[in-house]
Order: C-alpha cells, then structure tokens, then sequence
C-alpha cells in the first residue's frame, strides 16, 4: 500500500479521531457562512459522515452516546463560530441558543443511527438526508423555531450559484450539499480506507461528486446570466435614520440598565429625522417610502393611530405628496372588551389588551392599515411556554429596550395596495429568514417585498451581515425585488437574481432611492412552498416506524 494512505488509515486508529473529525466540522461548517470560504460547505459535512460511520463499524460500549457526544460538540462549534454575535444582546439568551440549537441538529443523525441499526442499514443514506430535511422544515414551524442556520442560507452570499431556489427553496440547497458531502465521503472512503483488500481508486464516486456539484452550479449561472425581469417600474425611497438603539432610541438603555438614558434622543426629533431624510431623495414619481423597523416606536391604539400627535404629523407629510405611500414600523395595542383566550393577552389595572410588533401603512388618500408580524423573535417577542407557564414572561423574556414580552401575531399575510398598482409586501426583520413564510404574501398578490428591520442590537458584527444575506434568496425564491430599509444598516435594493444594489453602509444615516421591478409572474416555488420539507417528514416519520417494527421483529427471530 502507498505509504501516503497508509498514513492515513492509520488516523481512526488514533484515540483523538473522533474529536479531530468534530472539531473540523464544526469549524468547516463555521467557516463557510463567512466570505470568500463559502465553498467549504461542500465538505464540512464528511467528518459527520466520517463519525457516524466508525461509530457504526466499531465496537463501542454506547455507540448511540458516543455519536451523539461528538456530533454535539460540531454543531456547538458551529453554532459558536457563526451567531456569536448573539452575545452583544444577552450572554443568557446566546448560550440557550447555542446550546439549544445545536441539540436540536444533532437529532436528525442520532436518529438516522439508530434506525440504520434497528432496519440493518436497509434504507441507506437517504435516510439520513430525509430526516435532516425533515428537521430544517420543523425548524420553521415549531416553538422553538431558529432556522438561521439551515444549511441552504450559507449561499445567500453567493445567489448566483443558486438561481434555482426559484423551484425549491433552501431546502433544495441544503439537500445539495448533502449529496455532494456524501459522494466526497463515499469516494475518499474507498481511496485510503484499508480493509483486507486494498480497494483501487474507485472514479465513480469522484464522478457522481462532480456531476452533482457541477450540475445545478452549471445551470444556475445560466439562469443568472440569462434572466431577464419583467414588468412595470416604481420607485421607492428607503430611510435608515442610524438611530442606537441601545443609547439613542429609547429612554431606557438595556445594555447599562439606565432608566433615563442621557443619549436619548426626544421622540419628536426621531421622527422629524426620518421625514428630513424622506425630503431629501423623494421626487413627483416616487411612489412609496419605507422606514425601518419600530421607526415610531410609542404605542399606538389599532382602532384610533390618528390620535397619535405624531402620527397626525407623518401624515400632514405625506399630503404634500399626492401620490406617496408609507410602510413604517411602529409598535400598536389592540383593546379587547372581554379577556379572549390567547396567551399573549395582557391585563393591566382592568384593560385587556395584545400588543405587537407591526407595519403601519398609509396609501395615497391618507387611509391606514397595520399589519402585525407574525415570525417572532424567541426570547424576545415570543414565549413558547407562555400558555403553560407564563410567569416565564418575567424571567425568560430578553428587555432590549422598546417593547418586550409576549407579543401577539397576526395568522394571515397582508398585502399594502396603494392603488396605482403598487402591491407592497411588509416583511418585518426575522420574517426575512422564512422561505415559504415570504411566499405567502406573493401568493396574496405581492409584486414588491418591503423589508424593514433594526440590526443594531448586534452592532456592527457578522449578525447584521447574515441577516442581509437572507433577502437575496427570498429575491430567488419569488423573482420579486426588493426594497430594505434598516434602522442602521443595511439599507438596499436587490433585483430579482438576488443582486444587492445601492448598498447603504452600517452605521451611516441616509436614505436611497431606487427604481424597482413589479412582478406579476409566481415561481413554482411561490406557489408550493417547501414541499420538500413537507415530503420529508412524511417520509422520516414513517421510515422510523417502519424501521421500529423491522427491528422487533428480527430481535424476535
């Protein structure tokens, strides 16, 4: 045997084996979600492939606690090395989320370990992909919902090698680089793995590697080069006002616990700033104008936001543009007259009120509507516990300043139609990571996304960056572009390939404007969804049982 794969079977043998291959994953799997090192996802994942399968053939006392013990510490060094930045708003919230997640992603491959065992390995690796589909889609639903980290997000960074999310969303991407991580695996297993006969350089794994990385990246950046967009134009302004919402936008600073915040900037002139900006770029043609997240933050009533004085004051702006629309972020409060039963209702000396994190839109003829976001933040808008124990809302909740609590939702999309054939769609921060969440509103009629957020509670970290880095692929996803505003960064377009124009830089204040696309046109993938996800936990939950019954009758014989 050639000395070179000599030397490397002789690696398993090694007792820090098993920790090497974790801790490479993790840090590979780390390192892709930064710029330029995006391609090492498409081997981050054979050290698991690597762990799972020496966990399979050796003779351990727990094999299951084993895989699970180094499968853990991969997903941990992943979860550390990307969102990190977590800790900028709560050490307790970023190590629950850390360790939380990567729990929850070391499932989907225990599980596949086990029933590989249990069905003697009689549905192969296509298990193994299943569950982990599985796994991302319940990742967007469940209570404990944090997909930031589902393996297709990584080429939000380049949407050109992507194109095809247009038909299958991020899970197609995730599916990908599992199947290129598993031919990787299968052909350097049978190049340097010694068994009792040295095995020749096997070419068809190297092939199928090839064929299926080369394949969708070969017809993507055909759909990229060639794509062409349709329909009518409209032009929209974005405002970021660079407001710090630590030190500047409220009167209470979360990070040194000041009840009156010296650096608090008066209500009055958070606003007038916004408007300043507004002035500044808008034109006669300019049909609508967007301000960030929670832009007017004190509360208003849902049933009277006119009799907010500053409310009244961003609308006189407005009439002096006839044909100007706006979607802001506020914060609102609906009244109930009986206790309704939800658990985000709150009851204060006998008023029974929701309040929410929510869109406030004006159309030309100065008539309003909210909309209330519905992909909330965990830990900070949202208890999944609250309706079994809700004193948690003391304790668990993160104050970050402006409202904080158990905040209400809102089941539907809600599409803002300013008449003159302006469909806005308003996605409001988090929201942006759902795929099949976004879609819903183009279902609805949207032929422009509005993304408005406020990235400052992470400062200027990787956190803002991955965030933005989420809008090129719902641009995919829906061929719709889009129009983001940010509170301090970033604010930008992006054309319907995914192409980040007009980049605001982080921490600046300024306001864009831009001509945007107005699609009529549903990708497949806007009109099913996720269907892959859905197929796959089918699939997973009935391949277990099946496995389950497999393995108690062959115990028995």
């Amino acid at each position: 045997m050639n000395p070179f794969i000599e030397r490397i079977a002789s690696f398993s043998q090694n007792r820090f084996y098993l920790l090497g291959l974790s801790l490479s994953a993790g840090v590979l799997l780390g390192l892709a979600w930064y710029e330029p090192l995006t391609f090492l996802i498409f081997v981050a994942l054979v050290p698991l492939l690597a762990i799972e399968d020496y966990v399979s053939h050796a003779s351990l006392k727990n094999p299951i606690r084993t895989l699970f013990g180094y499968t853990y510490l991969a997903f941990l060094v992943w979860n550390l090395i990307v969102t990190y930045w977590l800790t900028h708003a709560s050490w307790g919230g970023a190590a629950f989320s850390f360790f939380m997640n990567s729990f929850l992603q070391t499932l989907p491959i225990v599980a596949y370990h086990f029933i590989k065992k249990k069905a003697k390995n009689q549905f192969g690796y296509g298990l193994l992909f299943i569950n982990w589909l599985a796994f991302e889609y319940a990742h967007f639903h469940w209570g404990l919902s944090f997909p930031w980290l589902n393996i297709g997000n990584v080429f939000g960074a380049v949407p050109s090698w992507v194109q095809w999310y247009e038909y299958t969303g991020i899970l197609g991407g995730t599916l990908w680089v599992w199947l290129v991580n598993f031919f990787i695996f299968q052909a350097l297993k049978g190049y340097f793995v010694q068994t009792e006969t040295v095995r020749p350089f096997h070419f068809s794994p190297f092939f199928k590697t090839a064929f299926f990385l080369f394949v969708p990246l070969i017809f993507s950046l055909y759909q990229f080069y060639t794509f062409e967009e349709k329909g009518k134009t409209a032009e929209i302004a974005v405002v970021q006002p660079n407001i710090d919402c630590y030190g500047e936008k409220y009167t209470y600073n979360p990070r040194s616990d000041e009840a009156n915040n010296p650096d608090y900037i008066p209500y009055d002139q958070q606003v007038d700033r916004h408007l300043k900006l507004t002035e500044s770029v808008i034109s006669p043609q300019t049909a609508l104008v967007a301000f960030p997240e929670t832009a007017l933050h004190e509360v208003l009533e849902e049933r009277n936001p006119k009799n907010d004085v500053f409310i009244q004051k961003v609308h006189l702006f407005l009439e002096k543009y006839p044909n100007l629309s706006l979607i802001t972020g506020v914060n609102a409060y609906k009244r109930y007259e009986t206790m309704p039963d939800l658990p985000t209702v709150r009851n204060h000396n006998g008023m029974i009120y929701e309040v929410f994190n929510s869109a406030y839109f004006i159309d030309p003829k100065s008539q309003f509507e909210f909309y209330h976001k519905s992909q909330l933040v965990l830990g900070v808008e949202t208890n999944p516990l609250a309706g079994l124990m809700k004193f948690l809302d003391g304790y668990f909740m993160l104050d970050l300043g402006g409202m904080v609590g158990n905040l209400g939702r809102q089941a539907e999309r809600e599409i803002f139609d300013n008449g003159l054939g302006l469909r806005s769609a308003p996605v409001i921060c988090y929201e942006s990571v759902y795929g099949e969440f976004v879609s819903e509103y183009v279902q609805k009629g949207a032929n422009v996304l509005i993304i408005i957020t406020n990235d400052g509670w992470w400062d200027e970290t990787a956190g803002y960056k991955q965030h933005l880095k989420f809008a090129p692929l719902r641009a995919i996803e829906t061929r719709r572009n889009i129009a983001r505003s940010a509170n301090t960064g970033v604010s930008c377009f992006i054309n319907s390939r995914g192409e980040i124009g007009q980049l605001a830089e982080y921490g600046t204040q300024t306001a864009l404007l831009g001509k945007v696309r107005l699609s009529e046109e549903k990708t497949f993938y806007a009109q099913h969804g996720d269907y892959l996800g859905r197929w796959a936990g089918f699939l997973a939950v009935f391949l277990f049982l099946v496995g389950l019954v497999k393995g108690i009758v062959w115990q028995k014989k």
